[in-house]
């Protein structure tokens, strides 16, 4: 999750998990770490599989 600031509409960038507000965004590495592919982003109330799922 990447934090963010409250916004007005909060609800949806609220993580219960994380207990504060953020972005959901998924990132995929090769196995030496580099940067192969990174997701928009989504409110940080999605879950992770349903981030994984959106995206494909």
């Amino acid at each position: 999750m990447l934090p963010i600031d409250r916004i007005a509409a909060d609800t949806p960038y609220c993580s219960g998990k994380h207990k504060r507000h953020g972005m959901n965004v998924q990132v995929l590495t090769d196995p030496f770490g580099r940067l192969l592919w990174v997701s928009p982003a989504l409110p940080g109330s999605t879950h992770d599989l349903t981030a994984a799922r959106h995206h494909g």
